[in-house]
């Protein structure tokens, strides 16, 4: 079977949905032909990325060269359409522009559509953009039909399967596919470099925010609560990952005098040796508990500091701080200090740690079942 998978990041960006896009390339490849097609990012914006190194075909689309809240406008070309035309699945990763008309040439060609649900865009669309509310009505209308042209639906986190239900009925094909993950052994070295690249003293409690600087990750808010932190002689603060309010953030730090250290993009290597010297994970964004980002923390015993509105099965009271209001500055200041005050409450936390999560063989059969019940 050929599988296009259509997909509005990947490499050069670096977050935990291109992890999870190549976990996902990876593990289909085995059984069938797989095709990523994704957007070709400015040099200007990213460096560019070696496709050749991956062992499935990936095609590049051209974009408008203009970057909008870490967004890029693919281009339709004859290339998008001639891969679905040649497809006999194409699974769809976003709403983003290359997706939605992707979604529209896949309708009308009538492919089997399947739909990796991990957005509420109504809620990306007010914390990113900012979209005024008659506009977001009309695009609601419209994500109600493209939901409707979908032919299964694979979702990671409880809430997007009500949100799936909400949109496309109470009947529709769903599978539960949660993410997978794969610790590795801390390497002592990486976290001395680590360590001493950022001044990270030995006995210092670590609170991290790991992700996008925009506005749907709660990220102006995310930057006071760790100025306030920063103040705890106690305490470290650190902020990694890059985005469109990186530079405004990092000035608002500087004018407020807060000891934050910006990591800028942390390499794939360090990655765990970075969770590894965490206590807290702070991501107490407004659309989501249960991101890649918090996964992976808790893969690696830190504790998650999340919306406390969504629940989840792995995500509760033993393991995690669970936020009320996300946008309350006060609230998520208190709640994460009360944990760093009290050790043993934060070691207990950890312990609780338990992840009932598919290892890689698990992932790639939960997909291919998808996928077989289509052909």
């Amino acid at each position: 079977m050929r599988v296009l998978i259509i997909s509005d990041t990947f490499c050069p960006a670096k977050d935990g949905v291109v992890r999870f896009i190549t976990e996902l390339s990876e593990a289909l490849r085995e059984v069938h032909e797989v095709i990523l097609m994704v957007p070709r990012f400015p040099k200007r914006y990213y460096p560019p990325c070696d496709d050749s190194l991956f062992c499935f075909k990936v095609i590049r689309i051209p974009v408008i060269p203009v970057q909008l809240h870490s967004y890029f406008w693919t281009l339709p070309t004859l290339s998008v359409f001639r891969e679905i035309y040649k497809a006999d699945v194409v699974i769809f990763n976003s709403f983003a522009p290359l997706g939605f008309y992707s979604i529209i040439i896949a309708s009308v060609l009538r492919k089997r559509k399947i739909l990796f649900v991990h957005h509420n865009e109504m809620e990306l669309l007010h914390h990113a953009f900012d979209i005024p509310r008659f506009l977001k009505t009309n695009l609601g209308h419209m994500a109600i039909m493209v939901h409707k042209q979908m032919d299964h639906f694979v979702y990671a986190t409880n809430k997007f399967r009500v949100k799936v239900r909400k949109l496309a009925g109470e009947h529709v094909a769903m599978s539960k596919v949660p993410f997978v993950v794969k610790p590795r052994s801390i390497i002592p070295d990486h976290v001395e470099y680590l360590r001493q690249r950022f001044d990270i003293p030995e006995g210092k409690k670590v609170v991290l925010y790991l992700g996008r600087f925009s506005g749907e990750k709660n990220v102006e808010v995310i930057t006071e609560v760790m100025c306030r932190l920063s103040r705890r002689e106690d305490t470290v603060t650190l902020m990694g990952g890059s985005g469109y309010l990186l530079e405004e953030m990092k000035l608002k730090a500087s004018s407020h005098s807060c000891n934050i250290r910006f990591l800028g993009m942390v390499p794939e290597k360090y990655l765990w040796d970075l969770y590894s010297i965490s206590d807290v994970l702070l991501t107490p964004t407004p659309h989501e508990v249960l991101s890649f980002t918090v996964i992976e923390g808790l893969a690696a015993g830190v504790v998650p500091v999340v919306n406390g509105r969504y629940r989840e099965d792995i995500v509760n009271e033993r393991n995690a701080v669970l936020i009320e209001d996300v946008s309350d500055v006060v609230e998520i200041c208190s709640k994460t200090s009360e944990i760093l005050d009290n050790p043993e409450t934060l070691e207990r936390k950890r312990q609780s740690v338990v992840l009932d999560l598919p290892n890689r063989d698990s992932f790639k059969d939960i997909w291919l079942c998808v996928l077989n019940s289509l052909s």
